[in-house]
């Protein structure tokens, strides 16, 4: 009972002192920097309370489940314990065993996660970036996150010399099942389709923004999500504060949607052709994404030999947004229920796999 009191209190005392630990996690840093740990691969304070309030949360259950001090060992535990099935999209996933074992106590886990800067919206540190990068999602997220670039640009007097939404060909999602259609996050082709038919009828004559696509889309047809951040671009309505955008495509690898680390890769390569490399770059995701797609941008980016570009990544909360583009509050976000659980659990996964690749590369390089 008193080894179980300790530790309790370990996690209270780090969650306190994330919100100091997140404040040097977020904001501009050099590509080859991390966010999660140490340069020696130790766990930053607020990795380190997740950890230990899962601990606390399954230590009655059957699960095998530590504290790390090491980023090998979190990842390990990360692909082990906190990964959505494999082969399920995000909006398919159901609850592994790990994930129902926490859901009693689950709500025990918020003020860490929130701490760890897993939770909430994060806002960028800086007033101008050279590049502004939108990470590509489904159709609804990606609504999502260029409303959020709206909102900045208004509200936080951001500006950019040229914006990048980095997307690939992704197929669209038509409703799987008749109860689906409609619905925003599931039947992705009726959600672009809506939005291109306000488009049409709208009646402002604001400048549409230079747009340029770059790599594999669908001609013309509604077949990629690329094609679907051409729609939505335009549907947002910058005006006149954003004055290019250039859309790029990633395309398959062997078959496989590409992902975040494909995406960078395209943008990086296009900007070698161009003969472009911006000194500071603001990259939008939301969270539970925030974390993994910041590692995943940094990692291709240091990899490619642009260790030194400085990156910071912020988006809208667990929560989304409300209707005029302002992030909602978290703070009483229920992890007992719905998918906001699993969905922070996999993405951290994902996060401590970037960090932990990144960190091996580091060890690799002359000193």
């Amino acid at each position: 009972m008193k080894k179980k009191a300790s530790l309790f209190k370990a996690v209270l005392v780090l969650a306190a002192v994330g919100g100091f630990a997140v404040l040097l996690m977020h904001g501009l840093k050099p590509a080859s920097s991390h966010a999660l740990i140490d340069e020696d691969g130790r766990l930053l304070p607020p990795l380190v309370a997740v950890f230990a309030s899962v601990a606390e949360c399954v230590r009655d259950t059957a699960f095998t489940f530590y504290v790390p001090t090491h980023i090998e060992e979190a990842n390990a535990l990360g692909q082990s314990y906190f990964l959505r099935q494999p082969g399920k999209e995000r909006k398919d996933a159901e609850d592994t065993p790990f994930v129902e074992a926490l859901r009693p106590c689950a709500q025990t886990l918020l003020p860490s996660l929130t701490a760890l800067g897993a939770v909430a919206a994060v806002y960028p540190r800086a007033q101008h970036y050279d590049a502004v990068v939108v990470h590509g999602a489904s159709a609804w997220t990606l609504d999502s996150r260029l409303r959020f670039v709206k909102h900045l640009l208004a509200s936080q007097k951001v500006t950019m010399d040229r914006l990048y939404i980095i997307t690939g060909a992704r197929d669209l999602w038509d409703a799987a099942k008749e109860e689906d259609k409609g619905h925003p996050e599931k039947d992705e082709k009726a959600y672009v389709e809506q939005a291109n038919a306000h488009t049409k009828s709208r009646e402002d004559h604001d400048p549409v923004p230079s747009l340029t696509f770059v790599g594999p889309t669908g001609e013309g047809n509604l077949c990629y999500e690329t094609d679907a951040a051409g729609v939505l671009v335009q549907a947002i309505n910058f005006g006149d504060k954003v004055k290019e955008i250039v859309v790029i495509s990633a395309p398959k690898n062997e078959g496989r949607r590409p992902n975040t680390a494909d995406t960078v890769g395209a943008w990086k390569t296009y900007l070698d052709a161009s003969h472009t490399q911006p000194t500071t770059v603001l990259a939008i995701s939301n969270n539970p994404h925030i974390l993994y797609q910041d590692a995943a941008l940094r990692q291709v980016l240091a990899t490619k030999g642009w260790g030194d570009v400085q990156v910071e990544t912020v988006g809208a909360g667990v929560c989304g947004l409300s209707q005029d583009g302002k992030p909602k509050p978290c703070d009483d976000i229920d992890l007992q229920q719905g998918p906001a659980l699993r969905n922070i659990l996999d993405a951290l996964a994902r996060a401590l796999y970037m960090e932990n690749k990144l960190y091996q590369e580091n060890q690799t390089q002359p000193q």
